[in-house]
């Protein structure tokens, strides 16, 4: 999904049918993602950062999560993958260089994120408009469990209410009329 929304369309859309005036979408939550979390950063990593450019402009936020106890990104040991606690400690630990374009948050058991999505931006005045879109929540204390019958381990978190509270607040924060944050749906 990632890959779909930051590298944009294969097909041109006419201006008259694009839906978001320049963005593909309000919201892009990437859920213990297995992507390299060096995309986002320029100069960083071995593939590049394709999306560092793109996801100022294919979408207007970026929640991304990671958690200690979702091994199922820790088996990749080419990449900082964006899901493992490793890349959130890169990105948010002491002496992180990365704070004038990430967001660092925590998730709590609830669900609900501390501070929570309508916090404005936390990243420092100095930052420009077009960075500081991507909020990188710590989910140690959400993504944990795994879900009976679903065989996939703490990656099968999805299936939780309190997951589904953490989307539903980015949502309601980023991508939702109320929010005034967004007004392409």
């Amino acid at each position: 999904m990632s890959r779909a929304v930051f590298s944009g369309s294969a097909l041109a859309i006419p201006n008259h049918l694009a839906r978001n005036q320049g963005t593909n979408a309000d919201l892009f939550i990437g859920l213990q993602g297995a992507f390299s979390i060096d995309r986002f950063l320029v100069g960083e990593g071995l593939e590049g950062s394709p999306y560092a450019a793109s996801s100022r402009t294919k979408a207007n936020k970026v929640v991304l999560t990671s958690s200690v106890y979702d091994n199922a990104v820790d088996r990749a040991g080419w990449a900082d993958m964006a899901g493992n606690d490793k890349s959130y400690n890169k990105i948010c630990g002491p002496g992180n260089s990365y704070n004038d374009r990430i967001n660092c948050l925590t998730a709590q058991e609830t669900g609900m994120v501390t501070p929570s999505f309508a916090t404005e931006t936390l990243c420092p005045t100095t930052a420009s408009p077009s960075s500081c879109r991507i909020d990188y929540v710590l989910a140690d204390n959400l993504v944990r469990y795994n879900m009976v019958g679903t065989g996939g381990g703490a990656h099968s978190d999805v299936y939780r209410p309190e997951m589904g509270r953490l989307i539903w607040e980015a949502i309601k924060a980023f991508a939702s009329p109320t929010s005034g944050k967004s007004g392409n749906h």
